[in-house]
């Protein structure tokens, strides 16, 4: 009756083990599957001549976009039905320097965004 129980408690721990290594495998899979595909997106969209500079959200279907196509910048009024040329703007009258911080941001490590965080709460 012991010898039963013993080798059922081995069996138990191959199981978890096995369980536990199949969980790491698929956590490993899915980190660089999302690592991989997030430099994908990114590269498709930095290779391109129109980027979006800034977002402003009217209501639930309406947004005002200032895009800058080239080296021309264009403020557009987006709808479900529409996108409509506003005006197109000089270099002088928008400002970047929000926009270059937001970039920044952007490139920054998931551990400097926690401390910046962090530091916040403090």
């Amino acid at each position: 009756m012991y010898i039963a129980t013993g080798v059922s408690r081995i069996e138990s721990f191959i199981n978890l083990f096995g369980v536990l290594i199949i969980f790491l495998f698929i956590l490993a899979a899915a980190y660089y599957t999302s690592k991989w595909i997030g430099n994908a997106k990114f590269l498709q969209q930095n290779n391109k001549n129109i980027q979006v500079i800034e977002t402003f959200r009217l209501n639930q279907s309406k947004y005002i976009q200032i895009v800058k196509i080239g080296s021309k910048y264009v403020a557009l009024g987006i709808s479900k039905e529409h996108i409509d040329v506003l005006t197109e703007l000089t270099e002088d009258e928008i400002n970047l320097s929000i926009t270059e911080q937001n970039k920044m941001d952007i490139n920054m490590d998931f551990k400097d965004v926690l401390a910046k965080i962090t530091k916040k709460k403090k």
